[in-house]
């Protein structure tokens, strides 16, 4: 697309976000002084959840256009005032899919007045209403989250081929993972000799039956020939009229053929694989171009930033140095004239035992003639820190407070609380944040003037404006220093004998919390082990590598995950089970996991801007949203349903260091003493918190051998789960109040001070995710399942459309650069392909259109029964679906991954009349 295109794009979505911004809050623009409006909440559930599923889908077109202008744009400048709205417009998209969640209607089986927080959320209605194509709901992966960091990632993996060359004699340990290929092990030559033997016997019989059986009917169609001519032949010149007839007749079917073939293509109706991939050529050519010239603009823009330094400096320097002396001169001057009218001398308050400045501060310091002692007096006193005056206390409210929390644990505290809907329109500090961006993109890019700029370089006098404060303060620091000579020649020339400034007292970590409390920390158990408490990260990660625990990954793509929409996911969740059957969820859609993985796992990981405005930073203050990071997530599924696929997928488009702690990789290793089981997560730690080697994907498959409970084998994973959920919660885990905490406090998880030096060294944007996979989730400890993991995904057989989407596109794949477009009926293969997972099929096509079948193709027909033995061979495998699995599937999302199971028996004891927590206050008594 040409440059003005993009531009385009990037106009029309910042005037649909600079609406939706005033939507959410409209005291925006409110005058200073105004009433503010009244806080507007909805009446019920359902309307909650329709106001941010418009909200959402809203955001996610407006997040689709800025990824496409950032990806297209070449000017350097116009990309980072992109790069800047497209990563807050990504943070609400991530909101809002958390308040989907949060909100999403409930089904008929539980209370109406209560929330139930369903993760696979169900837009099917909303598009309807609003004319929206499923394509909508796609939630795009920003390209630039592997091509910003190119580099670093480079670096990062040079580095990893280097451990591994040393310590395995390869560059690279591949995840191991089934991908449709045959995976069987070397056979023996002797038995490989007798396999040969067997085929060719066979072969040879199935020819020699064809030949019978071709010969077989040839006589049978002369016998029939003959008896209806009654043996006479025919003659020449009829014969040859027949023949003629015939091939004409081919040729004009043909011709035909062509013909409508031709017509199909130019109406759009059918694809031509010439022309595709003559224009996929070409696109795939104009793109690498227009890369390059980007990333050529973008040299050139920083090598500006750097030249104009001293041009600025140069040309405007003279006039900022001449007001910033003349700042200072007036200042100095002012205190000067100060000390001369009041006549006190400083060093006579010294001798009288009273420290210059030591009371009420500089500012009174100044009216009692002091001469100043430093150049940081004169930002104190021109530049005052705003003091926020605290509301005075109300005694009979905090008495009110203690009673309250005395009356806790006798009942009050099993009272369950009115649960109260969210605000449709308030403040926040991130609407105010895109307020901004769109104010900027009005007063400086919508009428930019750039006619003589069709290279779309960079702006000068746009980067004079950016580097112009850096000079500032350069030269500040200069005149600065130059005062600092005056002030001190000018004191000696006085003669005056000032006394030392007071020592600053050391501030000692703080050890109470907000309230007071004393807290006493201690160390985690890896910080005690003396073997890898003081490491460095690179030998941490040599000990990973040494491990076999680093692995590297496939190329693959969210998109990799085929499936179709789910158009009746509304109807199916609120309507009523048949009279005498249990209802039961709808399994989610494809789309429904693509979203939730790129929301989950991809976008809060993407680069560390967002990580760190989405997580917080260490004690800094948290962001204004409602929802807790994902730290862990569970993906859950038969076998071939895709899991595995997707952390390789999730890594690629983070371009994150994979660690594979699968149950196999880690048994039998670090040690069997008490301390043995925090090694493994304080290396992982160690190595997920340090830049250069993030993000950083956790991967372990079989997760259901980690969740064991209390009874484990001491060699087996199993002893690694609670040290996992420790560390996990010490450093990654954010509170209300900002703060750290660790859980091996005595009296349960408190915040760390700010100040603190023993608070563990974690930070919330560090980029790491733990990804569990499963195929038993019933085996695995349902309170450990539900402690660790924050989300938990099920990964469903594929219905009807999502297995015709697979067997088209994989057959497309094979068959890619062949003449031959298609093979076989794919409804028929996709009826018959019911109950078979993804991985069955993608198998299925790839053992029957190998390469040299492909090659044939032309010489000999391919038959949709050549799929029919790969997948019997699947289903010998135990590759096609069960009831009784699929119902264990089911128990598991009811009971485990969510409350229905729950919420059901709470709505059954209501309706009998009953107290649903009256049990548990029985059990609290």
């Amino acid at each position: 697309m040409s440059n003005a295109t993009y531009n385009g794009q990037w106009a029309g979505a910042m005037a649909e976000l600079a609406e939706q911004v005033h939507l959410e809050d409209p005291t925006l623009e409110a005058e200073e002084g105004a009433p503010e409006p009244e806080p507007v909440r909805p009446t019920s559930i359902a309307q909650a959840f329709q106001h941010f599923a418009c909200l959402y889908i809203k955001y996610l077109q407006i997040f689709r256009k800025l990824e496409r202008c950032y990806d297209g744009m070449v000017h350097p400048q116009k990309r980072l005032a992109v790069l800047k709205v497209l990563e807050l417009v990504m943070q609400r998209v991530v909101e809002l899919k958390h308040s989907l969640v949060k909100y999403s209607p409930p089904p008929p089986v539980v209370q109406q007045d209560k929330s139930f927080p369903w993760e696979y959320v169900n837009l099917d209605s909303v598009l309807v209403d609003l004319k929206l194509p499923p394509e909508t709901l796609e939630v795009p992966v920003p390209k630039y989250f592997r091509e910003d960091s190119e580099q670093a990632r480079k670096v990062r993996d040079k580095i990893v081929e280097g451990y591994m060359q040393v310590k395995h004699g390869v560059t690279e340990i591949p995840l191991e993972s089934s991908d449709g290929q045959d995976t069987s092990g070397s056979i023996p030559l002797d038995k490989a000799i007798e396999i040969i033997q067997l085929n060719e016997r066979g072969r040879q019989g199935k020819e020699r039956a064809t030949l019978v059986k071709v010969l077989r009917e040839e006589e049978k169609r002369r016998k029939a020939y003959d008896a209806a001519h009654g043996g006479a032949e025919l003659d020449q010149d009829v014969a040859s009229i027949e023949i003629q007839r015939a091939l004409r007749g081919l040729v004009a079917r043909n011709r035909a053929s062509r013909l409508r073939d031709r017509e199909l293509i130019f109406l759009g109706m059918r694809p031509s694989i010439t022309e595709n991939v003559d224009r996929e050529a070409q696109l795939k050519n104009a793109y690498i171009m227009r890369k390059q010239e980007q990333k050529d603009n973008k040299d050139a823009y920083e090598r500006a930033l750097e030249d104009m330094k001293e041009v600025v400096y140069n040309d405007e320097g003279p006039d900022m140095k001449r007001e910033l002396e003349g700042e200072r001169t007036e200042w100095l001057a002012d205190a000067i004239l100060e000390e001369d009218t009041t006549g006190i001398k400083p060093a006579e308050l010294a001798d009288e035992g009273k420290k210059p400045r030591e009371r009420g501060g500089k500012k009174k310091a100044r009216e009692r003639g002091l001469m100043p002692e430093s150049m940081q007096e004169f930002y104190d006193d021109k530049y005052p820190e705003p003091v926020e005056e605290e509301p005075e206390a109300d005694p009979k409210a905090d008495k009110g407070a203690k009673k309250d929390d005395k009356g806790k644990g006798k009942g009050k505290k099993d009272e369950p609380e009115e649960e109260e809907l969210p605000l449709l329109q308030e403040k926040r500090d991130l609407t105010s944040k895109m307020f901004e961006t769109t104010e900027h993109y009005q007063n400086e890019w919508e009428d930019f003037n750039e006619e003589d700029n069709f290279a779309q370089k960079h702006d000068v006098e746009l980067v004079k404006n950016e580097i112009r404060d850096g000079v500032k303060l350069q030269i500040r620091d200069e005149v600065d220093e130059m005062f600092r000579d005056q002030l001190k020649k000018l004191k000696q020339e006085l003669g005056q004998n000032f006394a030392k400034p007071p020592k600053a007292k050391k501030i000692k970590p703080s050890k109470k919390n907000a309230k007071g409390e004393k807290i006493k920390f201690k160390k985690l158990t890896g910080d005690k082990n003396k073997e890898i408490a003081g490491l460095s990260v690179e030998e941490t990660l040599v000990k990973l590598v040494d491990h076999g625990l680093v692995n590297s990954y496939k190329p693959r793509k969210i998109s990799d995950l085929v499936g179709d929409f789910n158009y009746l996911g509304t109807v199916r969740q609120s309507c009523e089970p048949p009279q005498g059957e249990e209802w039961q969820p709808a399994d989610p859609s494809m789309q429904q996991l693509r979203a939730a993985i790129t929301e989950y796992c991809i976008l809060p990981l993407g680069s560390q801007r967002v990580a760190t405005a989405m997580r917080g930073d260490q004690h800094g203050d948290v962001p204004d949203s409602s929802y807790e990071p994902v730290r862990s997530i569970l993906l859950y599924g038969p076998k071939g349903s895709g899991k595995t696929a997707m952390v390789e997928a999730i890594a690629h488009e983070l371009g994150a260091l994979l660690i594979n702690i699968s149950p196999a990789k880690v048994k039998g290793k670090f040690g069997e003493n008490k301390k043995a089981p925090a090694i493994l997560p304080h290396l992982i730690c160690k190595v997920a918190t340090d830049p250069a080697f993030s993000p950083v994907i956790v991967y372990m498959d079989d997760a259901h051998e980690y969740m064991v409970g209390k009874k484990f084998d001491k060699q087996g994973p199993g002893r690694f789960c609670k040290e996992f959920q420790n560390y996990k919660k010490s450093f990654f885990t954010r509170k209300k109040n900002g703060g750290f905490f660790t859980v091996s406090a005595k009296k349960g998880p408190q915040p760390c001070p700010p100040d603190d030096k023993n608070c563990p060294n974690g930070t919330f944007d560090a980029r790491i995710l733990f990804i569990g996979c499963t195929s038993q989730p019933e085996l695995a400890d349902p309170k450990q399942t539900k402690l660790f993991f924050d989300k938990m995904l099920y990964f469903p057989y594929p219905d009807h459309a999502s297995r015709y989407m697979l067997w088209k596109r994989t057959i497309a794949e094979q068959l890619k650069g062949s003449p031959v477009n298609s093979v076989g009926d794919l409804s028929t293969l996709a009826h018959v392909s019911e109950g078979f997972s993804a991985g069955a099929i993608i198998s299925c096509v790839k053992k029957t259109l190998t390469k040299r079948r492909v090659e044939r193709l032309s010489k000999r027909p391919f038959e949709s029964s050549e799929f029919l033995n790969p997948l019997a061979r699947a289903a010998a495998e135990k590759q096609l679906s069960y009831q009784d699995d699929h119902k264990a599937f089911l128990k598991f999302t009811s009971e485990v991954a969510s409350t229905l199971a729950t919420e059901k028996k709470n709505l059954e004891i209501i309706k009998a009349g009953g107290d649903p927590n009256a049990k548990k206050k029985g059990k609290k008594k």
